[in-house]
């Protein structure tokens, strides 16, 4: 995968994170530079060794975290590979 379809990947799997029911912020995470790009996804897709990690660092509200983090979760596994891994990172709360 080149790293313009990585990105479109990414844009495509930020969309489906935005539309969670309480989510309500979605963070860059990963390399401190990478961070810096203006228009870079939220969304970081990674490869190595014939594997996909997708991460994704989000604020939820209006439901508990666990809650929001599964449904996440779910929403990326429900278009992904059967083998690709999805990581999920609660980085705010609102009360």
């Amino acid at each position: 995968m080149s790293g313009q379809e990585r990105d479109e990947l990414a844009r495509r799997l930020e969309g489906i994170v935005r539309a969670v029911p309480g989510v309500v912020a979605v963070y860059r995470s990963g390399p401190l530079l990478a961070g810096l790009a203006p228009d870079a996804p939220a969304v970081r897709v990674e490869e190595a060794a014939g594997a996909r990690r997708v991460r994704v660092v989000v604020g939820v509200a209006g439901r508990p975290a666990a809650e929001a983090c599964r449904a996440v979760h779910d929403a990326l596994a429900a278009v992904l590979s059967p083998g690709d891994a999805v990581e999920v990172t609660v980085a705010y709360v609102a009360g």
